[in-house]
């Protein structure tokens, strides 16, 4: 949505300073007065009927140069709207530049990050004497309060704020004004008029005495003598008994207008003379007023009463729905949506809004478009204002709740269907989603336009980026350069060389970088933090880092404030002397943001800063659980990069830690750095998993050994091997795809020998945390989580020796256990088969990445076959409903299911239509909702000619969706049945 120059327009009557009332009693006390010396904030605060706005605006008109009077106008939470409506305001009072502040205006933000953009608007009047008036500040409510309070807090000293409205007000007032004397309020009791005020009018105070000063009860005593006798009585219900019949209809019917002409007023009420009714009324002055341009505007006090009369007598919504045309008329928009949803009209509300929305979200009120949208039934959301709505939750950061939206979209089809998965698409390479990204950007090049897809392809790259694809994204690149030769080419340079290793060229590339050019975790001075913190830079890495958070926080950026705290934590843990607890604060803002965010797979960085401090500070067994933690998350994303790189802090802590897994962590991240071509990586991997320092290593990493690095050695001792314990004598074969099983020397474990049923849960915790380590109070909330904890600890023990009976009978007496590695109160099983322990699980990965990495289809297919078929069953089957096993037990799936995917594809491209049947059934006994496999079975029987099956199929997958996910087959699938029935 690509959105080109956008006005921010503001009603005249919020920007106006009212027109003088030449009935008004005039007052002794001024607000000049009470403005004096050091006073910079004036409350103006009592309820209807003081006088409040008239007497502020008779001292305004003759103030040079006039302050800026804004008027809200309705309750404003949205700190966008009221940035559009005071920049008005300063407009009308003073001609200026506002360039910087319309720029970051269109370019929007999301909900409580309007920062950079108050100090866009405060910079029009620094140093300007400027005074504001806020009348209606009671509205004011929420972020838009909030915004207010921070305009206040830093002007500068000379800038004068009055506050008009009615108690309580929203709006905290700056710390500390107060008491400094900055404060000054004027109340009911100041606002009331005085005998000299009435004698000074040529009124007599004698004869009003009963009004007590207040200004409306006055004002009806002069029209009614005699007819008012205290302020508690209201002269608005007096006056109401008295006012004809036909002017009562002509105020009813513009009571939800603040201000009208004389032909609104006749479209309000086509069957009044309404030119006579409204000139009488505003002679009177009680209910209505005519202001200069001839125009009127009910009174603030008759307006909640005119309000609360068409209310009770149950006409609101039939008058709501005749005011709506009026105010879109007047260009009131929000006044109209209003309108149209109190008049239940959610047809109209929904054709209005969907005309603004793309405007809105231009101009970044994302809050108001995302609040009027949610006041609408879901079914009345046309297509374009679901896309608007999307995408402004994806701005917002509410990214899971966005995602919802662009899927739901794009399964409908129809033209947005392209647009839709371009906005699912983003969601996912914005938080670092590579692997669904990925096919949902696919799908959108083949959707959308070819003026969209130069976008799409360098979307493409940064995910082929994340995945850890340089390759790839460098063909998408120059792809999307020879389609918009014109476009920026050079944003990904610096990732490139960084993913692949290159840091002084990554740095090169950054130094060379138009500013501006990266936004997010692709922020420039975030990347050259990160490079500093790799090279062993901790002075360059914390100034570029606490830089970026500074702006950040400026700016509202929740993406890069998050990567700046991770890259803080990077900077301050290479810092001699650096406090640890702040270092741990830096990672856990870190995490609480991106969970804000609806980004957990964000944290992973975090994460791997945790665990290597965690590692170098002796703390090993909380570096495992850290970097399995992360490492979850960028396999469960396809991030292959972070991936490796987790990898290698794995080996990191088992290396310092002397974990007996060392090798088997740093031969696998050395395999992971090699297939995702990182050589400084590579570097690392290799020196992590020798026993001894390099003595001879390549001049241009000679600066590992030089100086504390980020994934280098800190201290002499760190590059000295730890020996691993001796291996177990006996070989070790245990399963978990399916039902567990444990085989000693070929021979499988007979069941009666698990003298605790425990034990094999215990076993498979053990097992799904790969290696690592899990904290004893978790073993004990999981296995015992009724006991306590003197109870669990002497269950987890027995648990133990029968365990230590089925693995490793043969252990010597009163010998420790080889079987299962203990750190601190923290237990793991050891990884690798070095260690005499094979796992199904191992051998299906390996099996899978062989299958990747073959040159020949036959020798993939081969590879894959061999995955598959070691499968018995789903991953722990035995605990279905057990949360410490639902996410490996996803992530084995996603990727049983994509290597059926490739294999079923390769048999497919063969001919050998009979396997890909199978694979097929494969796939659904994995998940029964898999549409890709009905895909294929419908593919095999009509390639055989069998439509009247390939139909029965199709049911059988609309059924399954309906079943369990309540969603339509997709387009492609529809197609296959399409032809299934033939002409």
């Amino acid at each position: 949505m690509e959105a080109g120059r956008v006005e921010f327009p503001v009603l005249p009557s919020r920007v106006q300073i009212p027109p003088p009332d030449p009935q008004a009693v005039a007052r002794g006390c001024t607000p000049q007065a009470c403005l004096a010396a050091p006073v910079r904030c004036l409350l103006v605060l009592a309820g209807s009927g003081f006088g409040k706005t008239q007497w502020v605006a008779d001292w305004a008109r003759e103030q040079q140069p006039r302050p800026a009077w804004f008027n809200p106008g309705h309750q404003e939470d949205d700190a966008h709207a009221l940035l559009v409506g005071l920049r008005g305001a300063w407009k009308k009072a003073h001609e200026c530049d506002t360039t910087a502040l319309d720029a970051r205006l269109r370019a929007g933000f999301p909900p409580e990050r309007w920062g950079a953009s108050a100090d866009a608007l405060g910079c029009l009047w620094e140093g300007a004497g400027a005074c504001w008036v806020i009348d209606g500040a009671h509205a004011l409510e929420g972020q838009a309060a909030a915004l207010l309070c921070y305009l206040m807090t830093y002007s500068s000293a000379d800038t004068r704020w009055i506050l008009v409205g009615r108690p309580p007000l929203a709006v905290k007032l700056p710390a500390g004004w107060r008491e400094r004397g900055w404060v000054q309020e004027v109340g009911a009791e100041q606002l009331r008029l005085s005998d000299d005020d009435l004698r000074a009018a040529g009124l007599d105070p004698a004869a009003l005495a009963s009004a007590d000063g207040w200004p409306l009860a006055v004002d009806a005593l002069r029209r009614a003598p005699g007819g008012v006798h205290s302020p508690e009585e209201s002269p608005l219900e007096r006056a109401w008994e008295s006012t004809p019949a036909a002017r009562q209809a002509t105020l009813l019917a513009c009571a939800l207008r603040e201000r009208f002409t004389l032909d609104e007023a006749a479209l309000l009420c086509p069957d009044q003379p309404v030119a006579e009714q409204l000139a009488a009324a505003a002679r009177e002055g009680l209910f209505l007023r005519c202001l200069e341009d001839g125009s009127y505007t009910v009174t603030s006090p008759a307006r909640d009463f005119l309000r609360d009369r068409v209310r009770s007598s149950g006409g609101l919504a039939a008058l709501a729905g005749r005011t709506a045309p009026v105010a879109l008329h007047e260009g009131d928009l929000d006044g109209a949506l209003d309108y149209l949803l109190q008049a239940q009209d959610e047809a109209a509300a929904a054709a209005t809004l969907e005309r603004v929305a793309p405007a809105w979200l231009a101009q970044g009120s994302l809050a108001r478009l995302i609040a009027y949208t949610e006041r609408l039934a879901p079914g009345a959301r046309g297509a374009t204002l679901r896309l608007c709505y999307a995408e402004a939750l994806a701005r917002s950061h509410q990214f899971e709740r966005a995602l919802h939206e662009f899927n739901a979209l794009a399964s409908l089809g129809g033209a947005l269907r392209g647009m839709a998965l371009l906005g699912a698409g983003k969601v996912l390479v914005d938080t670092l989603q590579p692997v669904a990204a990925g096919r949902m950007l696919r799908d959108a090049y083949r959707q959308l336009p070819a003026a969209h897809r130069p976008g799409v392809l360098r979307l493409l790259a940064e995910n082929s980026l994340n995945q850890g694809d340089t390759r790839r994204a460098q063909r998408y690149r120059q792809l999307a350069g020879s389609e918009a030769p014109g476009e920026d080419q050079d944003r990904l340079e610096a990732r490139i060389h960084l993913r692949s290793g290159q840091l002084d060229l990554a740095r090169q590339a950054l130094l060379q970088a138009p500013e501006g050019v990266g936004g997010g975790h692709r922020n420039e001075t975030l990347l050259l933090a990160y490079l500093a913190a790799l090279q062993g830079d901790w002075n360059s890495a914390e100034l570029l880092a606490r830089s970026a958070l500074r702006q950040a926080r400026a700016q509202g950026a929740a993406f890069e404030e998050s990567v700046a705290w991770m890259r803080l934590g990077h900077a301050l843990q290479l810092k001699p002397g650096a406090d640890a607890a702040e270092i741990r604060n830096c990672y856990s803002r870190a995490r609480t943001l991106t969970e804000q965010m609806g980004a957990p797979r964000l944290q992973a960085e975090a994460l791997m800063g945790e665990a290597l401090f965690c590692a170098h500070g002796g703390e090993w067994a909380r570096s495992y659980d850290a970097a399995l933690a992360g490492l979850d998350l960028t396999r469960g994303a396809g991030d292959e990069w972070l991936t490796a790189w987790l990898q290698l802090t794995c080996a990191v802590a088992a290396r310092l830690g002397g974990h007996p897994g060392t090798d088997a962590f740093a031969q696998a991240a050395a395999a992971q750095m090699a297939a995702v071509g990182d050589e400084f990586g590579s570097f690392l991997a290799g020196y992590w998993a020798a026993p001894v320092p390099f003595t001879d290593s390549p001049a241009e990493w000679a600066w590992i050994f030089q100086r504390p690095t980020l994934f280098g050695p800190r201290g002499k001792s760190e590059a000295q091997s730890t020996e691993p314990p001796p291996p177990l004598q006996a070989s070790l074969r245990i399963g978990l795809l399916g039902p567990i099983q444990v085989w000693r020397h070929g021979v499988e474990v007979p069941h009666k020998l698990w003298k605790r049923k425990k034990a094999r849960e215990l076993l498979a915790i053990l097992l799904a945390a790969r290696g690592g380590f899990v904290a004893r109070e978790q073993l004990w909330e999981r296995l015992f989580p009724d006991s306590s904890p003197q109870a669990a600890a002497r269950d987890l023990r027995v648990l133990l020796h029968a365990l230590f009976e089925v693995l490793d009978p043969d252990r010597p007496h009163n010998a420790p256990a080889r079987c299962i590695v203990r750190r601190d109160d923290h237990y793991a099983l050891p990884p690798g088969l070095e260690h005499g322990l094979e796992l199904d699980l191992t051998d299906f990965e390996r099996f899978v990445e062989l299958g990747n990495a073959a040159a020949a289809p036959e020798e993939a297919c081969a590879h894959w076959q061999r995955a598959l078929d070691l499968t018995r069953g789903d991953y722990l089957q035995e605990y279905p409903y057990a949360d410490w096993a639902s996410a490996p037990r996803e992530s084995w799936k996603q990727s049983y299911l994509d290597t059926a995917g490739r294999l079923a594809d390769a048999l497919a491209r063969a001919d050998q239509w009979e396997r890909v049947s199978e694979v097929a059934h494969l796939m659904l006994q994995r998940d029964r909702c898999w549409e890709e496999a009905y895909r294929l079975l419908m593919q095999v029987h009509l390639r055989a000619g069998r439509s009247a099956q390939a139909a029965r199929v199709y049911d059988q997958c609309r059924q399954a969706l309906a079943d369990e996910l309540a969603v339509e087959p997709s387009e492609a699938t529809e197609e296959l049945y399409a032809q299934a029935l033939g002409p």
